[in-house]
Formats: C-alpha cells, sequence, structure tokens
C-alpha cells in the first residue's frame, strides 16, 4: 500500500513539473509563474515591455524549474538573446561592441522584461554610452549628435565591420546628414573627399577649431599642400590666413576647388585693381575700396544703420564664396 501512494505521488509531481506550459493555469493541474512570481505582474505594465514577457511566455527564456523557486535561463544571457535576436551573427569578434563579449553583455544596456525607454533600454542612451566613453569636453565646438548623446547616429551599439563601430563607412555616415557638401563633378572634388574619408580633416566628436578641424588654417592644409614657391606667386606673395576664403575644401565647379561665385577681380586675376605691394589688412577694411566699384548700394538689401557704418567685410567676402552677392554666410544667418 505505501509503495503505490509513493508511485502515486511520484506521478503527480512529474505531471506537475513537465506538463503544459508556463501560461498555463489551474486547468493543466500545476502552478503558475506568476503564483511563485507575484511581484512581476508589477512589471507587466507599461509601454515597453518584451513580447515574450508581455504575453507571459516566460519559457522562451527561461527552463521550468518545478518547486525549486529559482529563475534558471536556458543558456548564458546572451545564448538566450541571440536565439531571436541575431544582430552579431556575421560578426567576427574584434567587431563587436566590448561588452558583448561578456555572457552577460545584453543586460549591461537592455532590461530583458520592461523599460520605459526605447529597444527596452535601462536607461537613456546617451547615459548608458557615457557610463563607458568620455563625454562631451569644455571644446568650443562639439558635434551635435555627440552634444545630445545620440550615438547611434553614428555608431552601431552592438558591433560593425567599420572602424569605430560606424553605421557605414566614416564618409558616407557624414554625407548623410550633411548633404550640401556633395556639390560639383566628381572630377573637381577635393582628394580626401573622394576617398569618403572626412576623419582626415575633421574630428567626429568635438575639437578646439571651427568646423571640428583637427588643426586650424592653414596649417591643416599645408600639412598635406606644401605651400612652395608657385604657391607664393599665385597668393601674390602672401601666405594665406585661411584657404577655405577661396577655397571650396569639399568640392567644386571650379578649378582649383575655388567658390562657384567670384568677386570679377579676383576671377581675372585683378589682384592690383584692390591690392597694393605693403599695404595692411586693416587698409583693406576701409570702405572707400568698395565704394569706388560700387557706389550705389540698395537701400532695401542694406538697411540705413548697415550703410552707415559702411564696413563691407563685414558680411562679404572680397574673393570668392559658395553663397550669392559674395556672402560669408547664408543670409538668414
Amino acid at each position: 500500500m505505501t509503495a503505490r501512494i509513493f508511485c502515486l505521488f511520484f506521478v503527480v509531481s512529474l505531471v506537475l513539473t513537465f506538463g503544459g506550459t508556463a501560461g498555463a493555469g489551474k486547468k493543466s493541474g500545476r502552478k503558475n509563474c506568476l503564483d511563485c512570481h507575484p511581484r512581476m505582474t508589477e512589471r507587466f505594465k507599461g509601454k515597453n515591455a518584451h513580447p515574450p514577457f508581455k504575453k507571459k511566455q516566460c519559457l522562451v527564456c527561461h527552463k521550468f524549474h518545478g518547486f525549486a523557486n529559482r529563475v534558471e535561463l536556458k543558456g548564458s544571457v546572451s545564448e538566450v538573446c541571440t536565439a531571436c535576436h541575431d544582430i552579431i551573427e556575421d560578426l567576427s569578434e574584434d567587431n563587436r561592441h566590448a561588452p558583448i563579449d561578456d555572457d552577460e553583455s545584453c543586460i549591461l544596456c537592455h532590461n530583458p522584461h520592461r523599460s520605459d525607454n526605447p529597444k527596452l533600454l535601462k536607461e537613456k542612451a546617451s547615459a548608458l554610452c557615457l557610463a563607458c566613453h568620455d563625454g562631451p569636453s569644455e571644446s568650443s565646438t562639439v558635434h551635435p549628435p555627440f552634444a545630445r548623446g545620440d550615438c547611434v547616429a553614428c555608431h552601431n551599439p552592438h558591433g560593425s565591420i567599420f572602424e569605430h563601430f560606424l553605421q557605414m563607412p566614416a564618409g558616407y555616415v557624414c554625407l548623410g546628414c550633411h548633404t550640401d557638401i556633395i556639390d560639383g563633378q566628381p572630377e573637381n572634388m577635393h582628394a580626401a573627399k573622394d576617398l569618403a574619408s572626412c576623419e582626415q580633416c575633421h574630428d567626429g566628436h568635438e575639437s578646439q577649431n571651427t568646423f571640428l578641424l583637427h588643426q586650424p588654417q592653414p596649417a591643416l592644409c599645408f600639412s598635406c599642400h606644401e605651400f612652395d614657391d608657385s604657391l607664393v606667386t599665385v597668393h601674390g606673395g602672401r601666405t594665406p590666413r585661411r584657404c577655405t576664403e577661396c577655397h571650396n575644401p569639399h568640392g567644386s565647379g571650379n578649378t582649383g576647388l575655388i567658390w562657384k561665385h567670384q568677386h570679377p577681380p579676383f576671377a581675372d586675376r585683378d589682384c592690383e585693381s584692390c591690392h597694393e605691394a605693403g599695404e595692411q589688412p586693416e587698409d583693406l577694411r576701409s570702405p572707400d575700396l568698395c565704394m569706388a566699384c560700387h557706389d550705389e548700394l540698395s537701400t532695401k538689401a542694406h538697411p540705413e544703420q548697415v550703410l552707415s557704418r559702411k564696413i563691407c567685410l563685414d558680411c562679404h567676402t572680397p574673393h570668392a564664396s559658395g553663397q550669392p552677392h559674395l556672402l560669408t554666410k547664408p543670409p538668414n544667418q
């Protein structure tokens, strides 16, 4: 009799332990997951929930553990996650974001059950990235995505075959936002741009120089372009202060990468019309030089308070510009 009772108890235990699914309740004759884990019901509430968790399909990730009141995954964290999310399947170990090499990697950034953040992130993406990577310093120029912590605008957080875990090759990532710099014929593109290698001149995060340049002008230009006697002659014996006053650093339809809009004397290489030997830069700021040719200025385009100052170089460049009327900036700026 005792043996029969023991066998019956053993069979019932097996049914309770292995029968049915995690979502099954009283009808299956065994406890539901939430009967032992009632606090988990609080996590069902919220706008961003892991689909298996939301559907109460606990066995997608967890083993059913019978009477032992402990949570056990079907494998390591990374094995369980990548069984559905094959985000690193084609990436070698060298091309993976460092945390992914850890068996617990996924839960360093993600909550496997629920989160108030997109992608089930534990915190905002910017906070997660800056927990390991240095944020913006006191640099004078900061790349806007970096300033607002939008690292995934350029980088893949899991891994990439491209350098620095970029979403695409550097040049294509940049041109995805900076579409205004790709004008001009391919044969007249700056060699660095032609290679889609924006990082040769620019820093992708921050810089002490304008436009995120690695060095100030003209030092950056001279690192590739030797300022020899021929360039001295072309520039009237002067060392240029800013190469971009005349040249488009990305590309131009004109030879020499000269900006599209050119001052007529500059286009004709008639430097003597404005310049004299031995003059100082401040001499060129006199309005009399400009007024000698431009004696009729539109009061519609130039309000009276601007005309009264008569300092043309506050708004215009005397050589070449990418803006109409040789403006130094777009009119709305």
